[in-house]
This record gives C-alpha cells, sequence and structure tokens, in this order.
C-alpha cells in the first residue's frame, strides 16, 4: 500500500510540472529552432514575443505583446492560414531573452 501511494504521488507531481520548461534543440535534418524562444523586441529586460517552433506544418505559434505592457495580447498561429485571437496573459519573467527582432513571419501587423 505504501508504495502505490508513493507511486501516485510521483504520478502526480510529474503531471504538474511547467508545460514551458521544454527543451530548447535544432532540428537536425534542417537545422532550424525547435522549441520555444522569448524575445525582446525593445530592449526593455522583458519578454514581449515567445516562439513556439515544434517543427512541423500548422504546429508553430506565438504569444505577442503588442503595446509592450507585460501581457500578451496575442496569439497567433499559422500555418495553412494565420489564426489570430486576443489573450490576456502576463509575460514570463525569468526566462532567456533573446534580443532584437523576432524572425520575420510578416503577420505582425
Amino acid at each position: 500500500m505504501r508504495n502505490g501511494t508513493a507511486l501516485l504521488i510521483v504520478v502526480l507531481l510529474a503531471a504538474c510540472a511547467p508545460e514551458h520548461a521544454e527543451p530548447q534543440a535544432t532540428d537536425p535534418a534542417s537545422g532550424d529552432f525547435i522549441g520555444v524562444a522569448y524575445y525582446d523586441r525593445n530592449n526593455d529586460g522583458v519578454a514581449d514575443f515567445e516562439l513556439h517552433l515544434r517543427g512541423c506544418d500548422d504546429c508553430d505559434w506565438a504569444l505577442v505583446d503588442k503595446d509592450f505592457n507585460g501581457r500578451y495580447e496575442m496569439h497567433a498561429r499559422w500555418g495553412f492560414s494565420l489564426i489570430r485571437k486576443s489573450v490576456d496573459i502576463p509575460v514570463p519573467l525569468a526566462v532567456e531573452l533573446r534580443t532584437g527582432q523576432s524572425p520575420p513571419y510578416g503577420w505582425m501587423d
């Protein structure tokens, strides 16, 4: 009984692990980035663009802080078509930032 309870606790804790702790690697075939990248486009030390690349068609998406106020206002998913929707999510604070503009996708208008 004790082993079953301990196993249940381990499984529950593993299920609660943070989703954003994804590996940041490159695709060996193409050399492209796969994972999550956080960009600081206005050099204020806070993430304002969160890019999720999965390496498959219709899997890539991003969160965008359009007015640099510390909250994401737009969720964008692209593939065959671009789907934009409004969100209100705080930007993460303890992440590794890439400075400068995110990769060009032509949909930031």
